[in-house]
């Protein structure tokens, strides 16, 4: 069981007293959280875990929005087109959101048709650019 959680920027930890899962959503009783007043100042911050607690991957061609954002892209040519900014999901396929050295985003589908490589030890992702992909 998940022994402990970090919230918001400031990552602040808190023992987990009680977790449980519906569907897609993630119950959890915090020590030091008594009330539903005490839970409301922790709304709309962000809920981290430790590396050690994270779900295992279904598989290899799975990865953390963590592992994703920061990585430097590169064509097939090996030409440097951006870096990851953000993970959008969507029912389909995620969508990558790739920013270019002058600041303009563009919306990179996670599929093998255009994703040819991701490797996290050397924070890169070798992109295939299609026509109309980086428009």
């Amino acid at each position: 069981m998940l022994q402990s959680v970090f919230v918001g920027d400031d990552y602040i930890p808190y023992a987990v007293e009680k977790a449980r899962i519906s569907g897609n959503t993630a119950f959890l009783k915090l020590k030091g959280i008594g009330d539903r007043n005490m839970a409301e100042t922790l709304r709309n911050r962000y809920l981290y875990v430790a590396e050690k607690d994270l779900v295992p991957l279904p598989d290899e061609d799975a990865f953390y929005h963590y592992q994703i954002i920061g990585l430097d892209v590169v064509d097939t040519d090996g030409v440097k087109r951006g870096t990851i900014v953000d993970v959008e999901n969507y029912p389909g396929n995620d969508l990558f959101v790739l920013e270019d050295d002058a600041g303009n985003r563009h919306l990179i589908p996670a599929v093998r048709q255009i994703i040819k490589n991701i490797d996290t030890d050397n924070r890169t992702m070798t992109i295939d650019v299609v026509d109309g992909l980086l428009d």
